[in-house]
């Protein structure tokens, strides 16, 4: 439904500050969702972090974290991206419609 990223933060990465980038959608859905924004501000698939669970991500450095505020990803505290994931990990459990 939304794909959000977090505001910058310096973890100490050789690129400098970095965002965190996902989608609030579970599954195939979410990856897709994911991916397809990705590609748009230049992201290739393989840079995808956590493949296929709920903590699925793209790290972003530099411009690329305008260019996804640009092309619409909702910014929210780190601490909306944590209940995000949780929400999405019961998609993930055994049993779960998925």
């Amino acid at each position: 439904m939304a794909v959000f990223i977090d505001p910058p933060w310096d973890w100490g990465h050789r690129f400098g500050p970095s965002s965190h980038l996902l989608s609030d959608l579970a599954g195939v859905d979410g990856t897709c969702e994911l991916t397809a924004f990705g590609y748009d501000i230049g992201l290739m698939p393989a840079w995808l972090q956590y493949a296929g669970s709920a903590k699925e991500h793209f790290d972003l450095f530099g411009p690329r974290i305008e260019w996804a505020l640009d092309a619409g990803a909702v910014l929210v505290h780190r601490r909306e991206l944590v209940k995000i994931i949780r929400l999405k990990r019961v998609f993930y459990l055994p049993g779960s419609p998925q």
